[in-house]
């Protein structure tokens, strides 16, 4: 079984290559955007790891989530 200091330490690198990586190729201010659809993406592991009901609330967040970093990244 994996430690949950391996687990981390390789979660946290890993996450910030990936954030580093992102902001050099489409800079900051695209990319602090999509940090508004971290919860929505929880929510969405959440039902399909742990089992959670996927409510209307839920729904509507994240369309408003994508509606408003649709207008973000837009041109």
């Amino acid at each position: 079984m994996v430690s949950n200091s391996v687990l981390a330490v390789t979660c946290s690198l890993l996450g910030y290559y990936i954030w580093f990586y992102v902001i050099k190729k489409v800079g900051a201010a695209i990319a602090s955007s999509f940090l508004f659809a971290e919860p929505l993406i929880t929510a969405l592991f959440a039902v399909a790891f742990v089992g959670e009901e996927l409510s209307l609330f839920v729904v509507a967040g994240g369309f408003l989530i994508f509606v408003g970093v649709y207008l973000v990244t837009k041109r």
